[in-house]
């Protein structure tokens, strides 16, 4: 991966994975994509947040739960967006 972190989430296959956030001094808001090949880092998520869990079916990736500004939160990395499910909704582009 291209940021050194521990304490974070991921999911994927061996041909697409991603990983979020994590713990690098301080919660991450940090997303990396793996290609099958290299790692890159594609975006960041609306929360920081370490110790969160990731899942994924088809195109539609969940990153949920975690330590950092938002404990109750759920994004979601769909397409060519990652949506927050809050009390409000925001979005911001995502590379798939």
């Amino acid at each position: 991966m291209n940021v050194a972190r521990y304490n974070l989430a991921g999911c994927g296959s061996t041909s697409t994975a991603f990983c979020f956030g994590g713990w690098a001094g301080g919660a991450s808001a940090i997303v990396e994509k793996w290609n099958g090949a290299v790692w890159s880092t594609i975006v960041s998520m609306n929360q920081t947040r370490s110790g969160s869990a990731g899942s994924n079916t088809g195109s539609v990736v969940l990153v949920f739960g975690g330590y950092g500004s938002g404990y109750a939160v759920t994004e979601k990395l769909c397409e060519e967006s990652i949506y927050t499910f809050t009390d409000n909704t925001t979005a911001f582009s995502i590379p798939f």
